[in-house]
Protein backbone atom coordinates (compact mmCIF):
# COMPACT_ATOMS: atom_id res chain seq x y z
CA UNK A 1 0.00 0.00 0.00
CA UNK A 2 1.16 3.22 -0.65
CA UNK A 3 0.41 6.51 1.59
CA UNK A 4 -0.10 10.10 0.84
CA UNK A 5 1.20 12.64 3.00
CA UNK A 6 0.77 15.78 1.46
CA UNK A 7 1.83 19.09 3.27
CA UNK A 8 1.92 22.43 1.40
CA UNK A 9 4.78 25.16 2.88
CA UNK A 10 4.76 28.61 0.73
CA UNK A 11 6.85 28.73 -1.98
CA UNK A 12 8.47 31.61 -4.16
CA UNK A 13 10.78 30.88 -7.27
CA UNK A 14 12.23 34.50 -5.72
CA UNK A 15 12.81 33.42 -2.55
CA UNK A 16 13.30 36.09 -0.15
CA UNK A 17 13.89 38.78 -2.76
CA UNK A 18 12.70 42.28 -2.11
CA UNK A 19 9.01 42.93 -3.55
CA UNK A 20 10.06 46.06 -5.55
CA UNK A 21 13.10 43.90 -7.10
CA UNK A 22 13.00 41.04 -10.17
CA UNK A 23 15.66 38.11 -9.61
CA UNK A 24 18.11 38.63 -13.14
CA UNK A 25 15.61 37.78 -16.40
CA UNK A 26 13.23 36.07 -13.23
CA UNK A 27 10.63 39.29 -12.79
CA UNK A 28 8.05 39.17 -10.41
CA UNK A 29 4.61 39.90 -12.24
CA UNK A 30 3.26 39.85 -15.59
CA UNK A 31 1.16 36.75 -17.77
CA UNK A 32 2.14 33.14 -17.25
CA UNK A 33 2.28 33.51 -20.85
CA UNK A 34 4.99 36.17 -20.83
CA UNK A 35 6.87 34.71 -17.90
CA UNK A 36 7.28 31.93 -19.40
CA UNK A 37 10.03 33.45 -21.26
CA UNK A 38 11.96 34.02 -17.82
CA UNK A 39 12.94 30.22 -18.02
CA UNK A 40 12.78 29.16 -21.54
CA UNK A 41 14.73 32.15 -22.71
CA UNK A 42 12.94 32.36 -26.59
CA UNK A 43 9.80 31.64 -27.77
CA UNK A 44 10.17 28.37 -29.14
CA UNK A 45 11.43 27.54 -25.74
CA UNK A 46 8.46 28.77 -24.02
CA UNK A 47 6.11 27.27 -27.00
CA UNK A 48 7.41 23.71 -26.46
CA UNK A 49 7.12 24.29 -22.44
CA UNK A 50 3.10 25.21 -22.96
CA UNK A 51 2.64 22.39 -25.26
CA UNK A 52 4.53 19.51 -22.92
CA UNK A 53 2.19 20.95 -20.36
CA UNK A 54 -1.11 20.98 -22.48
CA UNK A 55 -0.56 17.30 -23.23
CA UNK A 56 0.63 16.45 -19.44
CA UNK A 57 -3.04 18.26 -18.45
CA UNK A 58 -5.01 16.53 -20.74
CA UNK A 59 -3.92 13.06 -19.59
CA UNK A 60 -5.16 14.24 -16.26
CA UNK A 61 -8.48 15.95 -17.43
CA UNK A 62 -6.64 19.54 -16.94
CA UNK A 63 -7.06 22.50 -19.69
CA UNK A 64 -4.35 24.68 -18.77
CA UNK A 65 -5.01 28.56 -19.31
CA UNK A 66 -1.96 30.49 -19.80
CA UNK A 67 -3.07 33.98 -19.78
CA UNK A 68 -3.46 33.66 -16.19
CA UNK A 69 -1.61 37.15 -14.04
CA UNK A 70 0.94 35.33 -12.07
CA UNK A 71 3.20 37.25 -8.99
CA UNK A 72 5.84 34.75 -7.56
CA UNK A 73 5.45 35.90 -4.39
CA UNK A 74 1.58 35.31 -4.00
CA UNK A 75 1.80 36.25 0.02
CA UNK A 76 -1.43 36.87 0.27
CA UNK A 77 -2.53 33.57 -1.26
CA UNK A 78 -0.31 31.40 0.62
CA UNK A 79 -1.55 33.22 3.86
CA UNK A 80 -4.37 32.10 3.28
CA UNK A 81 -3.51 28.84 2.41
CA UNK A 82 -2.08 28.70 5.83
CA UNK A 83 -4.80 29.89 7.81
CA UNK A 84 -7.17 27.41 5.80
CA UNK A 85 -5.24 24.54 7.19
CA UNK A 86 -6.37 25.17 10.54
CA UNK A 87 -9.75 24.77 10.08
CA UNK A 88 -8.38 21.57 7.80
CA UNK A 89 -9.63 23.48 4.80
CA UNK A 90 -6.28 23.72 2.89
CA UNK A 91 -6.42 20.76 0.28
CA UNK A 92 -10.05 22.25 -0.28
CA UNK A 93 -8.91 25.62 -0.98
CA UNK A 94 -5.95 24.57 -3.30
CA UNK A 95 -8.13 22.83 -5.44
CA UNK A 96 -10.45 25.40 -5.84
CA UNK A 97 -7.96 27.92 -6.44
CA UNK A 98 -5.82 25.66 -8.41
CA UNK A 99 -8.22 25.20 -10.89
CA UNK A 100 -9.54 28.71 -10.93
CA UNK A 101 -6.02 30.15 -11.44
CA UNK A 102 -4.77 27.34 -14.26
CA UNK A 103 -8.06 27.12 -16.00
CA UNK A 104 -9.42 30.06 -16.00
CA UNK A 105 -6.94 32.60 -16.74
CA UNK A 106 -8.43 34.37 -19.15
CA UNK A 107 -11.59 35.18 -17.59
CA UNK A 108 -9.24 36.96 -15.17
CA UNK A 109 -9.23 34.61 -12.45
CA UNK A 110 -5.25 34.65 -10.54
CA UNK A 111 -4.02 33.03 -7.33
CA UNK A 112 -2.75 36.59 -6.85
CA UNK A 113 -5.92 38.61 -6.96
CA UNK A 114 -8.69 38.74 -3.89
CA UNK A 115 -11.50 38.38 -5.65
CA UNK A 116 -10.20 34.47 -6.77
CA UNK A 117 -9.12 34.07 -3.32
CA UNK A 118 -12.32 34.51 -1.65
CA UNK A 119 -14.35 32.40 -4.62
CA UNK A 120 -11.78 29.73 -3.70
CA UNK A 121 -12.23 29.89 -0.17
CA UNK A 122 -16.07 30.16 -0.42
CA UNK A 123 -15.89 26.80 -2.91
CA UNK A 124 -14.11 25.69 0.04
CA UNK A 125 -16.59 26.18 2.64
CA UNK A 126 -15.24 28.98 4.21
CA UNK A 127 -16.73 31.88 5.51
CA UNK A 128 -16.25 35.32 3.16
CA UNK A 129 -16.85 37.68 6.13
CA UNK A 130 -14.00 35.51 8.14
CA UNK A 131 -11.73 35.45 5.23
CA UNK A 132 -11.60 38.84 4.39
CA UNK A 133 -11.17 40.11 8.01
CA UNK A 134 -7.90 37.75 7.93
CA UNK A 135 -6.54 39.25 4.59
CA UNK A 136 -7.18 42.44 5.45
CA UNK A 137 -4.80 41.68 8.75
CA UNK A 138 -1.05 41.19 8.56
CA UNK A 139 -1.65 37.69 10.17
CA UNK A 140 0.64 34.88 8.93
CA UNK A 141 2.86 37.48 6.13
CA UNK A 142 6.02 36.58 8.40
CA UNK A 143 5.76 32.73 8.68
CA UNK A 144 5.32 32.98 4.58
CA UNK A 145 8.08 35.15 4.35
CA UNK A 146 9.71 32.83 6.65
CA UNK A 147 9.56 29.85 4.55
CA UNK A 148 9.98 31.74 0.78
CA UNK A 149 13.92 32.09 2.37
CA UNK A 150 13.70 28.76 4.22
CA UNK A 151 12.89 26.58 1.15
CA UNK A 152 16.12 27.40 -0.84
CA UNK A 153 18.22 26.52 2.13
CA UNK A 154 16.83 23.59 2.14
CA UNK A 155 17.49 22.81 -1.57
CA UNK A 156 14.15 22.98 -2.93
CA UNK A 157 14.09 24.95 -6.20
CA UNK A 158 11.18 24.37 -7.80
CA UNK A 159 7.83 22.53 -7.08
CA UNK A 160 6.26 20.48 -5.93
CA UNK A 161 8.62 18.40 -4.26
CA UNK A 162 8.35 14.49 -3.98
CA UNK A 163 10.12 12.76 -1.21
CA UNK A 164 9.62 8.76 -0.66
CA UNK A 165 10.34 6.77 2.60
CA UNK A 166 9.78 3.49 2.76
CA UNK A 167 9.59 2.48 6.72
CA UNK A 168 9.89 -1.00 6.68
CA UNK A 169 12.85 -0.90 5.47
CA UNK A 170 14.46 2.31 7.51
CA UNK A 171 14.60 4.63 3.93
CA UNK A 172 13.61 8.02 4.85
CA UNK A 173 14.34 10.91 2.39
CA UNK A 174 13.54 14.97 2.39
CA UNK A 175 15.03 18.21 3.48
CA UNK A 176 12.58 18.17 7.02
CA UNK A 177 13.54 14.82 8.17
CA UNK A 178 16.78 13.11 8.98
CA UNK A 179 16.98 11.62 5.82
CA UNK A 180 19.05 8.47 4.99
CA UNK A 181 18.54 8.23 0.84
CA UNK A 182 18.01 10.77 -1.80
CA UNK A 183 14.56 9.78 -3.33
CA UNK A 184 12.63 12.79 -4.66
CA UNK A 185 11.87 14.33 -7.51
CA UNK A 186 12.25 18.17 -7.37
CA UNK A 187 9.75 19.79 -10.01
CA UNK A 188 7.52 17.96 -12.04
CA UNK A 189 7.94 14.41 -13.72
CA UNK A 190 7.05 12.38 -16.06
CA UNK A 191 6.08 8.95 -15.57
CA UNK A 192 9.39 7.45 -16.29
CA UNK A 193 10.92 9.47 -13.49
CA UNK A 194 8.70 7.66 -11.60
CA UNK A 195 9.04 4.70 -12.41
CA UNK A 196 12.44 4.95 -12.48
CA UNK A 197 12.65 5.67 -8.79
CA UNK A 198 10.09 3.10 -7.48
CA UNK A 199 12.36 0.43 -9.69
CA UNK A 200 15.60 1.28 -7.40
Amino acid sequence: ALTLNITRRPFSFLGQQPAHQDRHTLKRKGIWHDRLMDYAGNPAGRDQFEAQMTKLGQAAGVTFDFNAYIDRQPIESQRLLLWAGRYGKGEEFMTALSNRHFQQGSQGESASKRPTLLAAAQEAGLDAQTVTAFLDSDELHDEVWRSYGEMPRKGINAIPLFCFSVPEVDLWSGPFRDANADATINGSGDMARFLHLFEQ
